[in-house]
């Protein structure tokens, strides 16, 4: 014990010690971060201002500035102090001071004009430094030329402005300032600073051309042939303007780049042996004496370089490169697709609602309640029967009304018999008629005849009934999907766009991700990317991400880990509020071991969460195959995200159709939205639900027939919030009808679950399995299942 004592203090050291490493190890790379940012401000700014345009302009410096005017402070003096350097690089010492004394003035007019909050900045900014810029080179000396390259220069500063404020704010925050434009604005920086580069050379190795192999084998990498083609043409361009040799530049960098980018699927060894190739080519056709240290020393370099740079950070910059795969369909292309789709699946709802009208005539109902006609049956009967017989001209026209009468009695008889005999036969035409045998059996098999027609017309109309129904509900199926389509991307195509921002950012390379409307403002989170060899991204680092950058919490709801094809896809959805706790007990009527009655429970994608209990006709195995082929076809259905409506008359058609014999169960299921509590109740001939609440006791009952009777079913609806702690109870006719209840007394289950007191849905349900057991002193009449459900809020993980 003493040594436990002393242990725990011991144990809090280490822990006090282990927080203090984890911030001060914290602040250290806070710090070398910003220390490495400002560096690389600081060089960027530096190597724009060396870059010239064509005049001998530089106009890069003062349009870095313009852009970067009322950032953070020391990013600002960062690229302040890189152009300050840069300035005494291109310019004599005169026009170098000149120039920092009207960047100093101008820093302050900006200062004290920009306190005003106008709604123009780089404007009024550019104004001023062109008032300064105008007065050096009046100080410089005011001839024509000078005003002219000056007011050249003032316009490239303008325009590259507004380009570097995009590509200031990408570099500032990628996430929220991601775009083509941002990305351009990036690129055109980028190659403005290695233009900048110039003559400065590492021995006999030019920086530049160091630093346009690097640039050149990475984007060849991960964007592809074209890609890498176009950067090989910008590289050529900036290259020829600052060194000459353009038209052999384009060639070199442009062969190069595309030949990398073809062999980018062999990885990175294909880019860069790709890249080697088309440089080795170039050089041939150009007939260039290759030397090692000019030409081939920055290549190998180059290569060696690129093949060293881990896989992560090039996964992070892949992201923000457009994807040549989705980029097959521009926007503009991918809403007419939407909208051709939309209207095919239009056309092809109005074709089945059509179908439907032709089937849903209504000779259904008249079918239904016609009769055989029993005045064609005597024409009939007569006919056949009496029209050759020797006595005909006694019977029909002697005593026509007393021979019409007696065998219309005769046909009545039938109907009402099934048959008739002559025990039936009365009146004169028991004592007239030569052939009464031969007429008994004429009536019998003519009216067995036209109910066998008769029955099965009516099954023709019943089929073509439930057959126009199914055409309806598939109309209205489409007309959803049409509709969910038609529904605006613009907001899930941005949040898409931020999500794979936020992968980047965290290294996760994602290789496709959508967005589907769960309804209202939920969401569902679809990813495919690279395997991860088991070790569970998705719930450890894609979930908490998205749950971060959407503002709700998520959990991965299905995965499918496939370590062949090297990838993973999962589905993210959000979390419930609420969960529910299930127990299921149940009884087998004694000697029959199938039980009649079947259930489903299962948490549906849509955040519902569904009970599903149907009683088959009877017992045993018959009624076991009814009430699973109920349960199954809700299931399936309501797994598939098919409304309750359609579902339940697809039930009711399938078990009128599927056999001759009469076969019904009954259908007891409940819905429980797991965001907001509200639990919907639809029952179809199934017996009272319960919700117990405390000593409270709600009873939920239905009147309707079960399905499978009637050609239309009558399912009847109730909707009630649910409280944290409710116990919901559904039970079979085997239960609630094991004692039965006295006129004017409540139901035994109502009076049993407002005296007992339990503490979960397993003890409950076993409690009431018990009771109804006791009530018929332990010989079953019918089975018994008994499904508790406890809503609960969920616990947090």
């Amino acid at each position: 014990m003493q040594y436990q004592k002393d242990a725990i203090p011991n144990r809090n050291l280490l822990t006090e010690c282990r927080a203090m490493n984890r911030d001060w190890s914290t602040t250290a790379r806070s710090w070398v971060g910003n220390s490495l940012q400002i560096v690389g401000q600081l060089l960027l700014a530096f190597f724009l201002v060396r870059f010239p345009v064509p005049g001998g302009i530089f106009p890069a410096g003062a349009a870095v500035l313009l852009a970067a005017n009322r950032r953070k402070t020391f990013e600002f003096w960062a690229l302040a102090a890189g152009t300050a350097a840069g300035l005494f690089t291109v310019y004599g010492p005169l026009m170098a001071w000149l120039s920092m004394a009207a960047f100093l003035i101008w820093f302050a007019a900006t200062g004290f004009f920009l306190k005003k909050r106008t709604s123009l900045p780089l404007v009024t900014s550019f104004t001023i430094w062109a008032v300064l810029r105008i007065g050096i080179t009046t100080l410089v000396g005011p001839t024509l030329q000078l005003y002219g390259l000056a007011a050249l220069e003032l316009l490239a500063t303008y325009l590259l402005a507004i380009v570097f404020g995009y590509a200031l704010k990408f570099l500032e925050n990628p996430l929220k300032a991601y775009s083509k434009s941002s990305l351009s604005a990036l690129v055109i920086m980028v190659l403005m600073a290695l233009g900048g580069l110039g003559d400065l050379a590492l021995l006999t190795v030019k920086l530049q051309d160091l630093a346009a192999v690097l640039l050149l084998l990475a984007v060849s990498y991960l964007g592809g042939g074209g890609a890498g083609a176009v950067l090989g043409l910008s590289l050529a361009i900036i290259q020829g303007l600052t060194g000459g040799g353009l038209v052999t530049l384009v060639t070199l960098y442009g062969i190069s780049g595309l030949l990398g980018g073809v062999l980018k699927d062999l990885g990175r060894w294909g880019t860069a042996a790709g890249s080697a190739l088309g440089w080795f080519f170039a050089m041939g056709q150009l007939h260039f004496q290759l030397t090692v240290g000019p030409q081939v020393l920055p290549w190998g370099i180059g290569m060696v370089a690129f093949l060293c740079i881990p896989r992560r950070y090039l996964s992070q910059v892949s992201n923000y490169l457009p994807n040549p795969e989705s980029a097959s369909y521009s926007r503009e292309e991918r809403q007419k697709l939407r909208e051709v789709v939309m209207g095919r699946l239009d056309d092809l709802a109005s074709i089945f609602e059509e179908l439907a009208k032709s089937f849903n005539n209504g000779e259904t109902a008249a079918v239904a309640e016609q009769k055989p006609d029993l005045y064609s049956l005597l024409d009939r009967v007569c006919s056949k029967n009496c029209q050759h017989c020797t006595g005909y001209e006694l019977c029909w026209r002697e005593n026509f009304y007393s021979t019409y009468r007696e065998i219309f009695d005769l046909l009545a008889l039938a109907e009402l018999y099934g048959e008739v005999n002559s025990g039936h036969l009365k009146g004169k035409l028991a004592k007239t008629c030569f052939q009464q045998f031969k007429l008994l059996t004429t009536i019998n098999h003519l009216f067995e005849r036209c109910q066998t027609e008769y029955q099965w017309q009516k099954k023709l109309e019943e089929g073509k009934y439930f057959l126009a129904n199914q055409l309806q509900g598939m109309a209205d199926i489409i007309c959803s999907l049409a509709k969910e389509i038609s529904t605006d991307t613009s907001f899930r195509s941005e949040v898409e766009e931020h999500l794979k921002l936020g992968f980047n950012r965290i290294g996760m390379s994602i290789k496709d991700i959508a967005v589907v409307s769960m309804g209202g403002e939920r969401l569902e989170i679809k990813i495919r990317q690279r395997s991860c060899d088991r070790k569970h991204e998705c719930g450890g680092l894609a979930a908490p991400l998205i749950s971060k950058l959407l503002g709700t919490e998520y959990m991965v709801w299905e995965r499918k880990c496939s370590l062949e094809n090297g990838q993973c896809s999962y589905c993210l959805s959000p979390v419930r509020r609420y969960a529910v706790k299930t127990n299921v007990s149940k009884l087998s009527k004694s000697g029959n071991e199938p039980s009649g009655d079947s259930h489903s429970l299962q948490e549906l994608k849509d955040g519902h969460f569904a009970v599903i209990l149907s009683d088959g006709m009877g017992s045993g195995e018959k009624a076991s195959e009814e009430s699973q082929t109920t349960v199954a076809i809700l299931d399936k259905l309501l797994e598939s995200g098919i409304n309750s409506d359609f579902a339940v008359k697809m039930v009711n058609s399938v078990l009128l159709l599927r056999s001759p014999d009469e076969s019904f169960a009954t259908v007891d299921l409940v819905l429980v939205d797991l965001f907001d509590g509200r639990a919907e109740f639809i029952k179809i001939g199934a017996g009272s639900s319960y919700i117990k609440r405390g000593r409270e006791v709600i009873s939920i009952q239905s009147t309707s027939l079960p399905a499978g009777i009637l050609n239309t079913v009558d399912a009847e609806r109730t909707e009630i919030h649910l409280q944290p702690g409710d116990m919901i109870i559904l039970a079979t006719d085997g239960i609630i009808d094991s004692k039965p209840n006295q006129a004017g007394k409540e139901d035994w289950v109502v009076r049993a679950l407002r005296q007992v007191e339990v503490v979960g849905p397993e003890a409950l349900g076993d409690y009431l399995l018990s009771l109804a057991k006791i009530n018929q002193d332990g010989a079953l009449k019918d089975d018994m299942t008994v499904v508790v459900l406890q809503f609960v809020e969920r616990e947090a993980e």
